[in-house]
């Protein structure tokens, strides 16, 4: 239901959103058993909505986590047109996921009760914003995911 309502209606409230806190909160509601570092510049502020944001990066965030068994790197930076988010982890995309990675009930842990559409989210998500998000490295041996947004 949130997809079909990001689609269809977009970014209802915009706001300028800190993304380096809001990156930060969300990494202090996740497990602490794993070893997160985060880089970040203090100044990458978007305008958006402060919830759809939230939830793109803890999709980014939550899928780096569970797919890989080593630390997780975050990295946060801006020029004057954009704010890029950066979520790497240890492993890789199969051949077969890669070219739709980004659509709805596309999942590697069916088993594991994934539902295939944390990605198609955070898609829709930065499309709203104006943004985009690509898979920039498939792996192995690192899988890395960039989430851009023009900058407020």
């Amino acid at each position: 239901m949130s997809l079909a309502r990001i689609e269809a209606r977009g970014v209802e409230e915009l706001q300028i959103v800190n993304l380096t806190r809001l990156t930060e909160t969300v990494l202090s509601g996740l497990p602490k058993d794993r070893e997160v570092q985060l880089l970040a510049e203090s100044n990458c502020r978007v305008r958006g909505d402060h919830g759809w944001l939230t939830r793109a990066v803890s999709n980014l965030l939550e899928n780096a986590i569970v797919h890989s068994k080593g630390a997780v790197e975050v990295v946060l930076e801006r020029d004057e047109s954009s704010v890029r988010l950066s979520v790497a982890n240890t492993g890789s995309v199969d051949p077969h996921t890669k070219n739709r990675i980004f659509g709805r009930f596309v999942t590697t842990r069916a088993d594991k009760g994934g539902t295939g559409l944390g990605l198609a989210i955070v898609r829709a998500v930065a499309e709203a914003h104006r943004g985009h998000v690509e898979l920039q490295l498939a792996g192995p041996p690192i899988v890395r995911f960039v989430l851009t947004l023009p900058t407020a």
